[in-house]
C-alpha cells in the first residue's frame, strides 16, 4: 500500500467517524417526541414525499426530453434528481454517464 493510497485511506475513515459522531450526537440532543412530532402533520409530509419522489423527477425528465439528451446519459442525473439527498461530487463521477453530465 502506497503513502497516497493510506492517507485515503484514513481521511475516509475520518469522515465517517465524523460523520457518524455528528448523527449521534443530533439523535441524542433530541427526545422521541421531539423526532415524531413533525411526522404528526400527515399532509406535508405526503406533499414533501410526492414533490422528491414524483415532481423532481418528472421535471429532470422534461428538461431532458426538451434538449434532447441521449438515454444514455439520462439514467444517472436522473436517478439523482429522484434522491432526496441527490448532489453530485463534480470530482468523483459515480456513474460512466455521470462523467458526461456537466
Amino acid at each position: 500500500m502506497s503513502a497516497g493510497n493510506l492517507l485515503t485511506t484514513l481521511f475516509n475513515a475520518g469522515v465517517a467517524v465524523s460523520i457518524i459522531a455528528t448523527v449521534l450526537s443530533l439523535g441524542m440532543s433530541f427526545t422521541l417526541a421531539q423526532v415524531l412530532a413533525p411526522l404528526r402533520r400527515i399532509v406535508p409530509v405526503i406533499l414533501m414525499v410526492v414533490v422528491n419522489c414524483v415532481l423532481i423527477p418528472a421535471a429532470a425528465w422534461g428538461l431532458f426530453t426538451v434538449f434532447g439528451i441521449k438515454a444514455a446519459y439520462v439514467t444517472g442525473p436522473r436517478s439523482r434528481r429522484s434522491a432526496p439527498q441527490g448532489r453530485r461530487d463534480s470530482r468523483r463521477p459515480s456513474s460512466p454517464s455521470a462523467r458526461t453530465w456537466h
